[in-house]
């Protein structure tokens, strides 16, 4: 697989937000920041009114290995200089998805750490976020687990995403 630089400018991005509040969509084409908070797939939380930039992952940033297309999550925000990276897949089915959403995950930060030193990110999360069944009786612990010693980011899964 090719080097490929998640930052270039070659890749579409979208302008830096401060907002206290937005949403994070995703189109089926591309993933992308809203600021129309009922129809988003996960609400984004900045109280501290970061700078915040979102990269749209899937369909934008495509990586290919044996001739086939790389999985990758929806998005990447990107928190002030090196203070926070976060992958987002955003999900709206009810069957297996934590599953998917883990490998999707998995697979980015995967190319995203063997392209870049992921030890320059103060914070370092995956969320995998289900609009239409946010609510789960059974616990990720393990998964979560297991996830952060393969890739060193925190799982989180569900609720929304919290800009420290």
């Amino acid at each position: 697989m090719s080097s490929i630089d998640f930052f270039s400018d070659t890749y579409k991005k979208e302008e830096p937000r401060t907002d206290k509040l937005f949403g994070i969509s995703d189109n089926g084409l591309l993933a992308y920041s809203t600021n129309n908070l009922d129809d988003c797939g996960v609400l984004v939380n900045n109280p501290e009114a970061r700078v915040v930039q979102c990269t749209p992952v899937d369909h934008n940033i495509v990586a290919q290995e044996n001739g086939d297309e790389v999985s990758q999550c929806d998005a990447m925000l990107t928190v002030e200089v090196n203070k926070e990276i976060d992958f987002i897949e955003l999900k709206k089915t009810r069957d297996s998805w934590i599953p998917e959403v883990v490998q999707q995950l998995k697979s980015t930060i995967l190319l995203f750490t063997a392209n870049h030193d992921i030890n320059q990110f103060q914070e370092k999360r995956a969320y995998g976020i289900n609009k239409k069944h946010p609510q789960f009786h059974f616990s990720c612990k393990d998964t979560m687990k297991k996830f952060r010693n393969e890739t060193k980011f925190r799982l989180h899964i569900g609720g929304h995403i919290h800009i420290k």
